[in-house]
């Protein structure tokens, strides 16, 4: 409804760009009219506060960055073109180079270690799910929490709210 709009000069068509629907995805240009209605592009303004010195933090760790997903090659590097961040990764092991065994599946782990030539004792798992790390810390991987909370977990070597915190915590 319109309460979950929000138009940028207070008023005015509730599908114009610059309208923010839900408090989130703000519409950016009309991509199509049908007979089921428009259908618009939106940018993720939650993705534009998570980006605000990502890249920064991202340069100031040292060693190989590979992005270990869940998500399809194609949305991955789609996400890390948008976020302005591809140049910080080093390689992207998506869903199907686990062989459709992805996290927290200890086969897609062995097959990240093995196509990269990994020491899992010098990795680094940084992971917003806790149960994904629990295969990290079997392998003898270093992991890290990126949680909002300040909830421990015996997976966690290392527990953080922001990923900025990141640097100076390893």
């Amino acid at each position: 409804g319109r309460e979950a709009c929000e138009h940028p000069d207070g008023g005015g068509d509730m599908t114009a760009p610059g309208v923010t629907l839900s408090h989130r995805y703000r519409l950016t240009h009309r991509i199509a009219v049908g007979g089921m209605g428009e259908v618009w592009a939106a940018d993720d303004t939650r993705l534009a506060r998570a980006q605000h010195g990502l890249r920064r933090t991202l340069l100031r760790l040292k060693g190989q960055k590979i992005l270990f997903t869940n998500s399809p090659r194609f949305y991955a590097e789609t996400l890390l073109t948008e976020l302005g961040i591809t140049d910080c990764f080093d390689a992207i092991f998506a869903v199907e180079d686990t062989r459709l065994k992805p996290k927290p599946l200890m086969a897609g782990y062995r097959r990240l270690i093995h196509q990269f030539r990994l020491n899992p004792h010098r990795c680094i798992m940084v992971e917003d799910s806790r149960h994904n790390l629990i295969p990290a810390k079997r392998l003898g991987m270093k992991t890290v929490w990126l949680r909002p909370g300040h909830q421990r977990a015996l997976e966690a070597d290392v527990v953080i709210r922001h990923l900025a915190e990141l640097p100076s915590r390893l």
